[in-house]
C-alpha cells in the first residue's frame, strides 16, 4: 500500500514539475499584447487594475485569464521539451466592461487565447531578472502576450499610458506621453469609427465634433492605448 501511495505521489509530482516550475505558482500580470505587429497595453484603472493569467495543476491542468470577462480552459497538455501548451476548448464569459473604452482590449486580448480552431498550441518562455520573472506566450502566428510575475509600478504604467488634456475639451486636445503620437482614431460610444487622423506635435483639433462622449484610439511609436473624452 505504501509503495502504491509513493508511486501516485511521484506521478503527481512529475505532472506538476514536468513543466517550468515557475509557470504554475505565479500570478502573471500582462504588460503588453502584440497582435498584427502592433503593441497594445492593458487597462490600468479602477475597473481593470490588472490583466492576469494563472495556471493550475490542482484539478487537471488548466489556465484562467481575465480582463473584464474571463477565459478559461481545462485539460491543458504541456510539452516540457518544446515549452508549449495545447488545449481543445476554452470558455469565455459574455459581459461588458464597466468602462466602454476597455471593451476593445477585452475582446482583442481574450481573442488571443480563444480556441476558435482547436487544438490551440502556444509556446512559452520564462526568464528571470532581479527576482522578477517574465513570461512570453507566443501563438502559432507569432503574436505574443508578455507578462511579469509582479505588477508594473505606477511609473512604468505611466510610460505606457497616454493622458489627454483638457478633458472635457472644446477645441484642441493634447496628448501627454513621452512617446510620439502618430495617429488617433475617433469612435462614438457605439463603437463606430468616425475619423482617422494623423498627428503632429501631439495635439488634435476637435472643434468639428458634436457635443458628446467619444473614445480615442491613440497610436504611438511603441503601441496603442485607448481613452474616453467628453466634447463640449
Amino acid at each position: 500500500m505504501k509503495k502504491i501511495l509513493l508511486i501516485i505521489f511521484l506521478i503527481s509530482s512529475l505532472k506538476f514539475y514536468g513543466q517550468n516550475p515557475q509557470l504554475f505558482p505565479n500570478t502573471w500580470y500582462l504588460t503588453e499584447l502584440i497582435r498584427g505587429g502592433v503593441s497594445y497595453y492593458p487597462p490600468a484603472d479602477f475597473s481593470v487594475p490588472f490583466v492576469t493569467l494563472n495556471f493550475s495543476a490542482n484539478i487537471g491542468n488548466s489556465f484562467i485569464t481575465s480582463v473584464c470577462n474571463t477565459l478559461s480552459s481545462v485539460n491543458v497538455s504541456f510539452n516540457d521539451v518544446n515549452s508549449t501548451f495545447s488545449y481543445l476548448n476554452s470558455g469565455v464569459t459574455l459581459g461588458v466592461c464597466v468602462l466602454p473604452v476597455n471593451n476593445f482590449f477585452d475582446q482583442y486580448y481574450l481573442g488571443f487565447y480563444y480556441a476558435s480552431s482547436p487544438p490551440v498550441t502556444m509556446s512559452y518562455s520564462i526568464t528571470q531578472q532581479n527576482g522578477i520573472y517574465s513570461l512570453i506566450v507566443t501563438s502559432s502566428i507569432n503574436e505574443k502576450a508578455i507578462y511579469r510575475s509582479q505588477p508594473l509600478s505606477t511609473n512604468m504604467q505611466a510610460e505606457q499610458f497616454v493622458s489627454v488634456y483638457p478633458n472635457p475639451v472644446k477645441e484642441i486636445i493634447n496628448f501627454n506621453t513621452p512617446q510620439n503620437v502618430t495617429k488617433v482614431e475617433i469612435f462614438d460610444i457605439a463603437g463606430r469609427m468616425l475619423s482617422s487622423n494623423l498627428i503632429n506635435e501631439n495635439k488634435l483639433n476637435l472643434s468639428n465634433l458634436k457635443t458628446g462622449n467619444y473614445l480615442l484610439k491613440i497610436y504611438t511609436d511603441s503601441g496603442v492605448s485607448n481613452t474616453k473624452i467628453i466634447k463640449q
